[in-house]
């Protein structure tokens, strides 16, 4: 047989050594040790570079117990067919479709379903240069969330990664396990819910929104915080300062603005936010920030109503009544900053469900730990806003935005003007 084979190769112009290099030097080159040594332990194993690339990359990079490799390869050396040397392994058919470039890492686990290889398959890339983004895509989908979002990021995946990066993908994963987990705290953060029906354009939107309004809680913590002016009332009107991302997120759907992407101005730590009601229904919004002329103590800096329209002349007589009534104190930083052990508890609250799932991760431990370690660096770091790929510099809205800048400058430097 071996003599047959060498005349073969030989017929091709190729040595079994040119051919071997080649086969092995199409996979990814951080594994293409592994795959040379296991290739070279039997021709009919190397075959599996050209037959089932997928099949010999698994068995060379640890896939699943050593008791079922050694199956499979007793299989496989045996002459068996492919199909029942990969059930064996439980490495699904539909990767057999994928060259060996498309293997850049340690195989996610797959559920073995002839449902869900079947309508996967049919997603599988054509084109070789986009198999290997695909197949990272759909394994992050499935450690991420399930094999529904799986199937979803199958088919738009490459859309979805031409505007997030790696980290902001595994993020989107935890949304899309977040919508249909409306029992967990961190639910009430989503604005709509990621459906496998859903275009790839309305789910960037959604977690976009989500993911501004998850940096807003990560920095809010659990809202504990006591506001520069209390709230009380005036001709009519009451004033409520808000304080926890939920008083955020209900505000902006009262008002249908973007107070829910509050995170940028709520980091600077040097506003507070207050919704106007009449009558029990809010009407509007007032922010109060530094005053340029005396940059110790509390102004209007806008006040809005829904749809960040303009409000009328009793509701500014009352904004002013209000901030002329209340006890003022000089502005103190950490007024407005939540502490952070707050935050820390907060945060543990609203990731205990999501991670108490990827502790169950099973076979793809080594997949769910980095998503843990990810969201924890992330968090230590004050890095949520930017894996959200949010903007922490705010959009000045004073008259004179080079002035206030420079005033609240130097109250958080502690200088004064």
């Amino acid at each position: 047989m071996l003599a047959d084979q060498v005349a073969d190769t030989r017929r091709n112009g190729e040595s079994l050594r040119d051919r071997r290099e080649r086969r092995v030097g199409s996979y990814t080159p951080g594994y293409q040790r592994a795959v040379h040594d296991l290739a070279a332990s039997s021709a009919v194993v190397e075959d599996l570079a050209d037959s089932f690339p997928a099949l010999l990359f698994a068995l060379a990079t640890g896939y699943a117990t050593p008791e079922r490799r050694n199956a499979c390869l007793t299989l496989i050396k045996s002459g068996d067919s492919l199909r029942t040397a990969a059930d064996v392994l439980g490495l699904p058919q539909w990767l057999r479709k994928l060259p060996a470039a498309a293997f850049t890492g340690p195989l996610v686990t797959f559920p073995a379903d002839a449902q869900f290889g079947l309508r996967i398959a049919s997603l599988v890339p054509s084109s070789g240069d986009a198999a290997e983004l695909w197949l990272a895509l759909v394994g992050e989908a499935m450690v991420g969330h399930g094999p529904e979002y799986a199937l979803w990021i199958a088919r738009y995946g490459h859309a979805v990664a031409r505007h997030l990066s790696p980290p902001q993908r595994r993020l989107m994963a935890t949304w899309s396990w977040y919508s249909l987990h409306p029992e967990c705290d961190a639910s009430y953060l989503i604005r709509k819910r990621w459906s496998p029906d859903m275009s790839p354009r309305r789910a960037l939107e959604e977690f976009h929104a989500w993911r501004e309004r998850l940096a807003l809680a990560d920095w809010l913590g659990t809202g504990r915080l006591e506001p520069w002016i209390a709230g009380g009332t005036a001709q009519g009107f009451t004033f409520e300062p808000l304080a926890t991302a939920a008083d955020f997120i209900g505000a902006a759907h009262a008002l249908d603005n973007c107070l829910d992407q509050y995170v940028a101005q709520m980091r600077q730590g040097v506003s507070m936010v207050a919704v106007v009601r009449k009558g029990g229904r809010i009407v509007a919004c007032v922010e109060i920030g530094l005053n340029e002329a005396e940059p110790t103590m509390p102004t209007i800096i806008q006040l809005r109503g829904p749809k960040n329209r303009r409000t009328g002349a009793d509701v500014w007589q009352a904004a002013f009544a209000w901030l002329g009534s209340a006890p003022i104190e000089p502005f103190a930083a950490d007024r407005l900053t939540p502490t952070a052990a707050d935050r820390a508890k907060a945060r543990r609250d609203l990731w205990k469900p999501y991670f108490a799932i990827l502790d169950e991760a099973g076979p793809n431990a080594a997949f769910a730990t980095e998503f843990k370690q990810q969201i924890r660096r992330s968090a230590a770091t004050k890095a949520v806003g930017r894996i959200a790929g949010l903007r922490l510099s705010r959009p000045r809205r004073s008259p004179r935005p080079t002035a206030r800048a420079a005033v609240v400058s130097s109250v958080i430097s502690g200088r004064s003007r």
